[in-house]
């Protein structure tokens, strides 16, 4: 069921007697500030919730489909996946001039890979909840559109819900994260396949523009990843490539 802030401040309340009414609030308060005015009454009273360990009741998951059932348009959709990535969020301005606020992630089952996307107030979820690589995550309430480049995504809805490592959900149905491979373990027979390296930045280029079809522009950075086996060039975009400009 959809709770508002005072519903999760009793909630909060029955469960933590050594807190009181007022306490709680002025904590909602808080973490409302601290995000710089993002955050709605509802989610930041259930990030407070998530931090004293409090577990809200979740609504029941309406229709759970496996990545390659869905379909663009498709909404009230539940999706149960293991994180393969977290994305850094980023800020950016509307065409009417308002701010706004987005993350992403890929979760993987074992039908396929998706990407799923939060908008202002739901992006302080993904810290709040503990959400990264490797955990398996329930998001409840999405609804299914495609993006820029065609493929379909999943995002989550004004009333809904992320559950991490889900009790009634089994690890072992899920994909593993892959293992981290060394430069000189990658193969031509892998292109266009996700793979995981760590390495050293070097030979870092300026972000570049470019214009997309549909008009909106795009960003992108080129560099040389090297580890002790070998050295590979790599191309980051987008937000991506903002985050790794700013890296020293």
């Amino acid at each position: 069921m959809f709770m508002t802030a005072e519903d999760v401040v009793r909630r909060i309340v029955a469960v933590r007697g050594d807190l009181s009414v007022e306490e709680i609030r002025a904590r909602i308060e808080a973490k409302k500030a601290e995000s710089g005015g993002y955050l709605a009454d509802e989610v930041a009273a259930r990030i407070v919730a998530a931090e004293l360990g409090v577990k809200l009741p979740k609504e029941a998951p309406r229709l759970e489909v496996a990545i390659k059932d869905l379909v663009s348009g498709l909404g009230k959709v539940t999706v149960v996946g293991r994180v393969v990535a977290v994305y850094p969020p980023r800020v950016f301005r509307s065409p009417l001039g308002t701010e706004r606020k987005t993350a992403s992630l890929l979760i993987a089952d074992k039908t396929g890979m998706l990407r799923v996307v939060l908008w202002n107030d739901e992006v302080e979820l993904l810290r709040a909840l503990g959400v990264e690589r490797g955990k398996i995550i329930r998001v409840v309430n999405g609804y299914v559109s495609r993006g820029r480049d065609g493929k379909l995504e999943l995002h989550l809805g004004r009333r809904g819900e992320i559950e991490v490592d889900p009790e009634d959900v089994k690890g072992k149905n899920y994909p593993l994260i892959p293992r981290l491979k060394r430069i000189v373990q990658i193969l031509p027979s892998e292109r266009n396949r996700r793979i995981s390296v760590v390495g050293r930045i070097v030979e870092k280029a300026s972000l570049s523009t470019f214009e997309r079809r549909d008009g909106s522009t795009g960003r992108l950075l080129r560099f040389t990843l090297v580890d002790e086996t070998g050295a590979i060039p790599v191309a980051a975009w987008n937000e991506r490539a903002e985050a790794l400009e700013k890296a020293e």
